[in-house]
């Protein structure tokens, strides 16, 4: 066998053994976002209505951890009152924003193409080429999606 043959049944191993791997990973799914509500004033509020989501269905370790230290830390949060010394408080806020910023981090990435507007009606982009859109969500969207990206909402079939 000549060098030449050598280097191309390398690369054609190669090629195969990334065809496999990605065959063991999940493919993106699109996700129905009828499911998103907010609640507001007292009144559930739909605002993904006819919209949806195309994501890598499952959460990382991290996800669930920053999840998890958010469900803590919100009470903890919602009891802060007067009297909480500043020091208390700061350090409640730092170790919420680290958690959400984590979560909003591991999220985005999942998050491959989607159909959301904001409350203006304009698209927004896919979190995955602009994790920062995240930021712009209510906190009860970026809830929706960790729950979808769980297996919590109806997938769909088809495509965008």
């Amino acid at each position: 066998m000549t060098t030449q043959t050598s280097s191309r049944a390398t690369f054609e191993n190669r090629a195969e053994r990334r065809d496999e791997a990605r065959a063991r990973r999940p493919e993106p799914l699109w996700i129905a976002s009828e499911g998103c509500r907010i609640e507001a004033g007292g009144r559930s509020y739909y605002p993904h209505q006819g919209e949806r989501l195309r994501a890598r269905p499952g959460l990382t370790v991290g996800a669930m951890r920053a999840a998890m230290a958010i469900s803590e830390l919100q009470p903890q949060l919602e009891a802060l009152d007067e009297d909480t010394p500043e020091l208390d408080r700061a350090e409640l806020m730092g170790r919420m924003e680290r958690a959400m910023a984590r979560l909003q981090a591991d999220v985005a990435p999942r998050i491959v193409e989607w159909t959301w507007t904001d409350e203006r009606g304009a698209r927004l982009p896919a979190p995955a080429a602009d994790p920062g859109v995240l930021e712009r969500l209510d906190v009860q969207e970026l809830y929706y999606l960790v729950g979808a990206l769980r297996g919590d909402a109806e997938e769909q079939q088809g495509e965008g």
